[in-house]
């Protein structure tokens, strides 16, 4: 599958991204991609707390999958990581699409950039604790035709942004990877692609310049149960998170990494606290969640 004018044996140069970004070695034959500190944030969470790794190092279904159940190395992501942000709110109502909070890092970037601000794409995991804790990652295109270039991944990529919640939970897939941490947490967290959508409560925004997905924890006792024994030990870990949109018929494959991110030993003693939005900045008319429900 060609890519921004590119072809394929570009794709897998050793040491650079299809964008053109080079890569860093890492440990455990994972590399990460080099970020630019110019082109990324701004956000509260210290730039060596976070990295990018390269999509090429998770797994998903080939071509020929349907058949064979042969899963192959991805492309690079289509989207770069350009923000991290750890935020604590008093409501914690104001945590849920949070793109629409002035204080957010889309909502400073549209002030600076207007009409040209890239597509973003937002997630956002709503993490049970007292102070209403919300880690939230933003991606956006790694060229300006990663997601309108006419191939099979930008077609179910826009299937998906512009689809109801229910073809969205049966394509969101989430890979989970603790790149460095104890056994137990190994066990506890796994490494298998999971439809997120059909375990937790994932609240959709759909706005013209963004798509933000809410990751509610606490609607499933299994993923609160998870996710506290990382949080308590979250300073130790480093946490690799992949998206990838399920393929499911021979014209959706191979499926292509989304995008990704590495969080290495992040502390959750200093969130950036949110002042409580008015009802004027709570929700868009064009970004009102679709058909959210909880799916146990």
């Amino acid at each position: 599958m060609a890519l921004s004018g590119k072809d394929e044996d570009d794709l897998m140069i050793p040491g650079t991204q299809f964008d053109g970004r080079k890569l860093i070695e890492g440990f455990d034959n994972i590399d990460l991609v080099e970020l630019n500190p110019e082109q990324v944030g701004p956000c509260n969470v210290p730039f060596e707390r976070f990295a990018e790794p390269d999509g090429r190092s998770f797994k998903v279904r080939g071509k020929d999958y349907p058949t064979t159940r042969k899963k192959v190395s991805s492309d690079s992501c289509r989207l770069r990581l350009v923000a991290i942000d750890l935020y604590s709110t008093d409501n914690g109502d104001d945590r849920y699409n949070i793109n629409e909070h002035p204080d957010s890092f889309f909502q400073k970037e549209k002030k600076r950039l207007g009409d040209k601000i890239p597509f973003t794409v937002t997630m956002s995991i709503i993490i049970p604790h007292a102070q209403n804790f919300a880690l939230v990652a933003c991606w956006q295109p790694a060229t300006e035709t990663a997601i309108s270039d006419g191939s099979a991944f930008a077609d179910l990529f826009n299937d998906f942004i512009d689809g109801d919640d229910d073809f969205r939970n049966s394509r969101f897939k989430l890979i989970p990877r603790i790149a460095k941490g104890s056994w137990v947490i190994k066990q506890s967290v796994g490494s298998k692609p999971v439809l997120l959508g059909n375990k937790i409560a994932c609240p959709y925004y759909r706005a013209d310049s963004y798509f933000e997905i809410d990751l509610d924890v606490s609607s499933s006792v299994v993923a609160n149960h998870v996710v506290g024994l990382v949080a308590n030990a979250v300073t130790s870990l480093t946490i690799d998170m992949g998206i990838v949109l399920q393929g499911e018929i021979e014209e959706e494959l191979p499926e292509q990494m989304l995008c990704s991110v590495r969080l290495d030993k992040l502390s959750l003693a200093n969130p950036q606290k949110l002042l409580p939005r008015s009802a004027e900045d709570s929700q868009s008319p064009d970004s009102l969640p679709l058909n959210s429900s909880l799916l146990e």
